[in-house]
């Protein structure tokens, strides 16, 4: 959504009955509807569908739709953000954090953007709704309950739920559990492919990029060539 026509490209006066309703109430108007985007030197992001509203005091950017539109991924830290190419995994363009919200960068915003930046106006990414701390606990990279804590004590995340040091986390579990050792073996191989060792993981809670679940590992116990197929 964006405060200003000369935000979008080619706007086109919007007729429908619709408003944006704010946290008191009320419904602000929208006056036109366009395009923009986010230059990356030879790439960019493509902003579809801006809401033209006036009244708006802020221009923000909807994260949801953002990665929708061009394949992306927008990962939210406490020193800011990182925009991730879903695809390759390529970092696309960093921010900082500032009053709660991740604006992004001047430079990095088309011309029109860029020229109505300078009168102090910025597009910024907002999430609106907190979330658990389960859920933060897995976006930050599983870290202790003793530094999560910190970071909703100084109010960096914003939970949905009371803070328990007793929170439950299998992947943490799964990662910090032993198992006993292989039994030793006086086997000798002589020769390749005599004796091959091979060892599948699946299913994984995400699809590859070629729609595959599943990887299997062969290593040959003679050469220790090792083979990786999905």
């Amino acid at each position: 959504m964006a405060s200003h026509t000369d935000l979008v490209k080619q706007p086109l006066p919007f007729n429908g009955t619709s408003g944006v309703y704010v946290g008191n109430g009320d419904s602000l108007h929208i006056s036109h509807v366009g395009n923009s985007s986010i230059h990356l030197g030879t790439k960019s992001l493509s902003l579809n569908d801006i809401l033209v509203v006036p009244q708006l005091k802020e221009n923000l950017v909807s994260i949801a739709k953002l990665t929708k539109d061009n394949n992306c991924v927008f990962a939210c830290f406490p020193w800011g953000y990182v925009i991730k190419d879903l695809a390759t995994g390529v970092i696309l363009l960093k921010g900082p954090v500032k009053d709660n919200l991740y604006p992004i960068p001047a430079h990095a915003l088309s011309t029109s953007l860029r020229k109505f930046s300078c009168n102090n106006a910025t597009f910024v990414a907002h999430t609106a709704k907190a979330a658990p701390c389960s859920t933060w606990h897995r976006r930050l990279g599983h870290p202790g309950s003793q530094i999560l804590q910190q970071l909703v004590t100084d109010k960096l995340i914003c939970t949905s739920d009371k803070f328990s040091s007793m929170m439950f986390c299998d992947a943490c579990q799964a990662r910090k559990s032993k198992h006993l050792p292989f039994h030793l073996s006086s086997r000798i191989s002589t020769r390749v492919l005599e004796l091959v060792h091979c060892d599948i993981w699946g299913p994984s809670p995400t699809v590859t990029t070629s729609g595959y679940r599943y990887y299997i590992i062969f290593v040959d116990d003679y050469s220790s060539i090792v083979g990786f197929i999905l």
